[in-house]
């Protein structure tokens, strides 16, 4: 909890432990347990796996980065 809001607080563009910068992130799929895809606005893509899943996600979220639901698009 701490953690999450030294992020939303400083408004961090890097995650810990993650190179890509929040802005480098089109958008993402969150896959099994605390492995998600990252689609790079580059074109690219890149996996991260997080230790801490909720406080990524809500990182993700609050650099409103859009998330890709697969079974949504089906």
């Amino acid at each position: 909890m701490e953690l999450e809001r030294t992020l939303m607080d400083k408004k961090k563009y890097h995650y810990p432990a993650l190179a890509t910068a929040a802005q480098e992130i089109s958008a993402y799929i969150h896959g099994v347990e605390n492995i998600y895809i990252l689609s790079l606005k580059n074109g690219r893509t890149e996996r991260f796996v997080a230790n801490d899943p909720q406080a990524f996600r809500e990182w993700l979220e609050f650099h409103r980065i859009r998330e890709v639901n697969s079974k949504k698009q089906l």
